[in-house]
This record gives C-alpha cells, sequence and structure tokens, in this order.
C-alpha cells in the first residue's frame, strides 16, 4: 500500500507541475478486486 501511495504522490505532484489538475481531481474505482486501496487513496487525499 505504501508503494502504492508514493506512485500516486509522483504522479500528482508531476501532473500539478505540468498544471494539467488544479485543486480538484476524480478518482474512479472500477471495482476490479479488494477496495483498499481505494480506501487508502481516499485516507491519503482527504488527510
Amino acid at each position: 500500500i505504501n508503494r502504492y501511495l508514493e506512485f500516486i504522490d509522483d504522479t500528482i505532484e508531476e501532473l500539478k507541475t505540468k498544471k494539467l489538475i488544479d485543486k480538484h481531481i476524480n478518482i474512479l474505482d472500477f471495482g476490479c478486486g479488494k477496495s483498499y486501496l481505494t480506501f487508502a487513496l481516499y485516507y491519503y487525499l482527504k488527510n
């Protein structure tokens, strides 16, 4: 989970640098497995 969140953080920072995202992003869960990654991402982005 930690590596997943590091990847997300790096991606968000890169997108911000390229001005492709501002303050609002949408996250989509396709329901292809367990939801713990979605919950971890939600918690990470909210805190």
